[in-house]
């Protein structure tokens, strides 16, 4: 910040301030991207509406991110569509390299919620709110020009579980610079909430069983335990969690693990053994886990010497599907397989 005044005949003029941004380059398409959109919270818990946040709007909130290689000067920046806000009425005109900005809906609910210390600008302005069915976002830069400009839905193939369910829609790669109008270029987040202002850690099985189990079947081991299976299909909660399956919900069509026999582009069967392996790529990370190979069913080893990974395809809801290729020929009457997992 710079103070001046001029001196004139014998009269100095009145101070004049002005301040200049350094080492930063101005907002645009190329390095600001919009990472995080919770349009729909989770429903107020009762110790929030005791403290006077009984609307889930009041939990909104948009995360922005700086995918450049120099700090972004937000200077004259505005959204126009979906929720109002100039930038220039921010606690911080400046995004640094890498970092994750926000703008939320009701700030004293934000940090009943979230905590305080997470990097919050300001709040949306002109009374407005994100729409629980989906809307147009426009963000323009200080000249008018569209840094984004897309709209997202509450439907597919948009991801639904951030619709009510309180999970945040998330920018896939985001240092990528994804087309954000693409539903492919977002996922729900791993976590109920989105972990705003953070990159994320990621969902470890106590997360995923808090979501997906009551207070009460939370100290009932034999509902909500690594090793149970409350909905009696194949899978136990450990496995359910590493596959991205309903625990409470019995689905024949879940798989697991499968093995086919792959097929050329003639649609011809080959002599080629394919295992299939659906997995959730959040899950995969805080497990450990394993592919095990048997001939009889009692003798068990690691079969990473039998196969070699061909292919990952991405799934919904952040599961993949993994393929792997069993090496050579197959000389056995019979080769089982089976998933380890531990905590």
């Amino acid at each position: 910040m710079i103070k001046a005044r001029v001196f004139s005949g014998n009269e100095w003029s009145a101070l004049t301030e002005a301040t200049f941004l350094t080492d930063s380059v101005a907002a645009s398409k190329d390095n600001l991207v919009i990472s995080k959109i919770n349009y729909r919270p989770a429903a107020a818990s009762d110790e929030e509406i005791n403290a006077g946040y009984q609307n889930r709007n009041d939990f909104e909130y948009i995360e922005l991110m700086n995918i450049g290689e120099n700090n972004i000067n937000l200077s004259g920046v505005i959204f126009d569509k979906g929720v109002d806000f100039k930038f220039n009425n921010g606690a911080s005109k400046i995004i640094k390299t890498g970092q994750r900005v926000l703008l939320v809906e009701n700030l004293e609910a934000f940090i009943f919620r979230y905590g305080s210390g997470l990097p919050v600008l300001g709040e949306f302005e002109s009374n407005s709110n994100l729409s629980n069915g989906g809307e147009r976002i426009l963000l323009l830069d200080n000249e008018g020009t569209t840094i984004r400009d897309f709209e997202y839905d509450d439907d597919s193939p948009w991801p639904e579980s951030a619709d009510g369910d309180g999970y945040a829609l998330v920018l896939k790669n985001p240092q990528s610079n994804p087309d954000h109008k693409l539903a492919e270029s977002w996922e729900s987040s791993p976590l109920i909430g989105g972990e705003p202002g953070q990159e994320g850690k990621g969902v470890t099985f106590a997360d995923w069983q808090l979501s997906n189990f009551s207070t009460s079947e939370l100290t009932n081991s034999s509902i909500s335990g690594p090793s149970a299976n409350p909905d009696k299909d194949t899978l136990t909660n450990m496995e359910e969690f590493l596959s991205g399956n309903d625990p409470k919900l019995f689905n024949t069509s879940d798989k697991f693990l499968s093995i086919m026999i792959e097929k050329n582009d003639n649609d011809e069967l080959l002599q080629n053994a394919v295992l299939q392996i659906k997995i959730n790529s959040d899950a995969m990370k805080s497990l450990n886990w394993k592919i095990l190979i048997s001939e009889d069913g009692r003798n068990w080893s690691d079969a990473q010497t039998r196969i070699e990974h061909t292919n990952t395809v991405q799934l919904e809801n952040r599961n993949v599907l993994m393929s792997y290729r069993i090496k050579g020929n197959i000389t056995n009457e019979r080769l089982l397989f089976k998933i380890e997992t531990s905590l």
